[in-house]
Order: C-alpha cells, then structure tokens, then sequence
C-alpha cells in the first residue's frame, strides 16, 4: 500500500468517526475492507442516514475503488449478475439481475440513475440515498 493510500483510509476513518460511525471503523486498513464494511446492513444504514461519504472523496479516491464495483462519474455503462454495485456521481447504470444466487445490492447515490432489469426469481436490494433508478422486473423478481 502506497503512504497516499493510508492517508486516505485514515481520513476517511476520521470522517467516518467524526459523524457517528461505530468504533468497528477503527478495524479498517485499506479500501476493499471499507467497501465490504459500506455494503453490510449497519454501513448501508450509517451511508444512508449520514449521506456518507461525500462525492468529494469518491472523487478523490477514484483510482483506490477499480474493481470494487464502485462506479464513480463513469457515464453509461452495463452491468450483469453483480452482488454488490453502488453508482456514483454522473454515471448511468443498465444493471441486469437475474437468479437467486445471491441477493442484488445497488446503492445509489449523489445523483447516479439506473435502470434495473430483473427477472428469474432476482432479489434486489436497492438503496438510493441520493439518486434515481427504475426497475423492469417480471412476475418472480423480489425487491426488498
């Protein structure tokens, strides 16, 4: 991990603290641990009510969330059979969800969109703190 990496975990720890966050935040070392602990139940409770983080910091840290599923401005893009999603900022989501595998999480917020196509028995757990989406679904899907 790079020192500019750290700092930024650290600050956004800091942020984190200073709103209200649990001491579980304390626990967090690098940026896939803070991304896994934003879709549990709690994060997702404390990212909603806190509208947390600010779309400053997705900004900043940008290049430290590829691959984390976390699309920051990214534009139109399309996404198929991901667990964990959440949009950011000027970006515009085809999301397709199907099966019951695992349960489809998408977090909107700071103004993204998506359109949500679900079929074949897909449970979705959508949660827009801050943005707007639509959802296409057939007579089996489950929105939570």
């Amino acid at each position: 991990m790079t020192t500019q990496h750290n700092k930024s975990v650290d600050a956004i720890r800091a942020m984190a603290l200073q709103t209200g966050a649990c001491k579980k935040i304390n626990r967090i070392q690098d940026f896939p641990d803070l991304i896994k602990l934003m879709f549990t139940p709690q994060g997702i409770e404390f990212c909603q009510g806190h509208n947390f983080p600010a779309v400053e910091v997705f900004r900043e840290n940008q290049s430290n969330l590829q691959g984390l599923e976390i699309y920051v401005d990214a534009g139109d893009i399309t996404l198929k059979g991901k667990e964990y999603v959440c949009l950011v900022g000027d970006t515009k989501a085809t999301i397709e969800a199907s099966r019951p595998q695992f349960t489809h999480t998408i977090i909107l917020m700071h103004g993204a969109r998506a359109q949500i196509n679900a079929k074949d028995y897909a449970v979705l757990n959508i949660v827009n703190i801050s943005g707007e989406y639509s959802v296409n679904k057939d007579g089996t899907v489950i929105v939570l």
